[in-house]
Parts: structure tokens; C-alpha cells; sequence
């Protein structure tokens, strides 16, 4: 089967081109060659078909289930994040609380025992 024969005429360019893809990627020695053996090959799994279509729902249900578990848990765990973000931020704030009251308390003991610059220039 040539490029110019009777089905191929009829082909949209972009299945054709797809056809001498296949046909050079399975090293087939003519267009009709390809043709039959992709015919073949869908026939052979045709038989399948209804077990695979089953499989595919089958898996979408799954996975629809899986859907709406995980939006039924979503408020859950966005409050469950919630209350834990705001013990972050509330034991944060003690921690900063508590270094800034240290921080003063050292600043305070340091700078009581450190000469101001007034006296130092009452001493001269």
C-alpha cells in the first residue's frame, strides 16, 4: 500500500503522519503492514475491553471516595492546624516575653554599675 492508495487518500494529514511514525518505529516494510498490525493488535484487546472498562471504574470510585474522605476531613484538619498555629504563636510570645524581661533585667544590672556620663564629668 502506497502513500496515494485508496484509504490512505481519505486520512487526515496528522493520522497519516502517524501511521509512517508507527510504521518506521516497528520497522514495518510498507504503510499496509502498520495498518494491519495496529488493526490486529485492537482486535486482540477487544476482548479485554469490558475487564479493563471495569478496572477503570472500579478505580474511579476509589478514588471518588477517596475525594470526598478527604473533603470530609478538610475541616478538621484545618481547625486541627488552626488551634496548633495559635499554641505556636502563643508559647513564642511567652519565649519573647520572657527574653525581653531577661534582656532588660541584665541591661538594668549592667548600666547600675557602669559610672553615667554626668558623674564623670562632676568628677573633672
Amino acid at each position: 500500500m502506497d502513500s496515494g492508495s485508496e484509504i490512505t487518500a481519505h486520512l487526515p494529514p496528522e493520522v497519516l503522519n502517524w501511521l509512517y511514525a508507527y510504521q518506521r518505529e516497528h520497522q514495518f516494510a510498507s504503510l499496509e503492514g502498520a495498518i494491519v498490525d495496529i488493526v490486529c493488535k485492537f482486535y486482540a484487546q477487544g476482548n479485554h475491553l469490558p475487564e479493563r472498562v471495569a478496572d477503570l471504574e472500579r478505580r474511579v470510585n476509589a478514588l471518588s471516595r477517596e475525594v470526598i474522605h478527604l473533603r470530609q476531613q478538610l475541616p478538621e484538619n484545618y481547625d486541627r492546624l488552626r488551634e496548633q498555629l495559635a499554641a505556636v504563636r502563643l508559647s513564642h510570645s511567652g519565649i519573647l516575653h520572657n527574653l525581653r524581661d531577661r534582656v532588660e533585667a541584665l541591661e538594668a544590672e549592667v548600666f547600675a554599675h557602669r559610672p553615667n556620663a554626668v558623674d564623670a564629668e562632676a568628677d573633672s
